[in-house]
């Protein structure tokens, strides 16, 4: 009998070959599929932080 631990990550399995089917077409990717996006939101994030800190200073300063 599977233990829980064996079960869930055959879940965590399945869900990663469905998601990558359904959204590459693909169902063993060489890459995670979101791994791109978390990326691009991360760096959109720290410009949008870095533009923020430059208006502000310069508001303290004008």
């Amino acid at each position: 009998m599977a233990s829980t631990k064996d079960q869930l990550q055959s879940y965590q399995f399945l869900v990663q070959r469905f998601v990558s089917a359904l959204i590459m077409r693909e169902t063993d990717p060489a890459q995670v599929p979101f791994r791109r996006l978390a990326g691009a939101a991360f760096a959109s994030v720290m410009i949008a932080v870095l533009a923020l800190a430059g208006v502000g200073i310069y508001g303290l300063i004008r």
